[in-house]
C-alpha cells in the first residue's frame, strides 16, 4: 500500500518560516502599587496592554517581609528586566499606595537606565469620605441635690466590654477631683454583706450607707 505524501506545511513536516520576533517597545508605563502588605509592579504598552509584572510575593518574599522596601525594590527590577530585553527606553510612572515600597520601587526603575518622562502619583484621595462618628455630647444633666448631681452622654459606638472599662474609668476620675471630706468606709460586727438586714431596723444596710453618703461634713 502506497504511502500519503505529506502536504507541505503541515503538522507532521513542521513550520515553515522563521519564528515571530519579539515586540518592540520603545515606550511604556510603569504601574506601581505599594500597600502595606505588598507591592505590585505591572509594565504596560501606551494602550494599556500588560507586558511584564512582577510582585514582593511571585519574588519570594513571605508574611511580612512583602511589605519591605527590598521586596519592593525586587519586584521592581524583575518587571524591569524583562522591557528592557525588548527595547524600552522612555516610561512613564504611575504610584499608587501608602506602601514602605513606593521609594524603593522608584529608585529601581531609574537605576535600570530607563529614561523617565513623569512620575504621578494616582492614590486615591477621599473629598468627603465616610461619614464621621457623631460628637460625644451631653444629653442630660442636672444638680438633685448639693452632693448629688447626674449627667448622661452618649458615647458611640463601643465594643463589647468597653462602655463598662469607660464609665469606671470616668467614676474614678471625677470622684478624685472632688474636693471636700465625705464619709468613704463603714466599719459594722456581725453584718455580713451591705444587703443584709438588721434586727429592729426598717432599712437595709445598703439604705444606710447610701444615706450616709448624703451627709454634709464641714472643715
Amino acid at each position: 500500500m502506497a504511502k500519503s505524501i505529506p502536504r507541505s506545511g503541515s503538522r507532521r513536516t513542521g513550520r515553515i518560516g522563521s519564528r515571530k520576533s519579539a515586540r518592540r517597545i520603545p515606550k511604556g508605563v510603569i504601574h506601581v502599587q505599594a500597600s502595606f502588605n505588598n507591592t505590585i509592579v505591572t509594565v504596560t504598552d501606551v494602550r494599556g496592554r500588560v507586558i511584564s509584572w512582577s510582585s514582593a510575593g511571585t519574588c519570594g518574599f513571605r508574611g511580612t517581609r512583602r511589605g519591605t522596601p527590598f521586596a519592593a525594590q525586587t519586584a521592581a527590577g524583575n518587571a524591569i528586566r524583562t522591557v528592557a530585553d525588548q527595547g524600552m527606553q522612555r516610561a512613564e510612572v504611575m504610584i499608587k499606595g501608602p506602601g514602605l515600597g513606593r521609594d524603593a520601587a522608584l529608585r529601581a526603575i531609574r537605576r535600570s537606565g530607563i529614561l523617565l518622562n513623569f512620575v504621578r502619583d494616582v492614590t486615591p484621595m477621599p473629598h468627603n469620605g465616610c461619614r464621621p462618628p457623631k460628637k460625644r455630647r451631653c444629653v442630660e444633666s442636672r444638680a438633685d441635690s448639693k452632693r448629688l448631681y447626674y449627667g448622661r452622654f452618649i458615647l458611640s459606638p463601643l465594643m463589647k466590654g468597653q462602655a463598662d472599662t469607660i464609665g469606671i474609668a470616668m467614676r474614678r476620675a471625677l470622684l478624685g477631683e472632688i474636693e471636700g471630706t465625705c464619709i468613704i468606709r463603714a466599719k459594722s460586727e456581725k453584718i455580713p454583706h451591705e444587703y443584709s438586714t438588721v434586727v429592729g431596723i426598717q432599712e437595709s444596710v445598703h439604705e444606710i450607707l447610701m444615706n450616709l453618703k448624703e451627709n454634709c461634713i464641714e472643715k
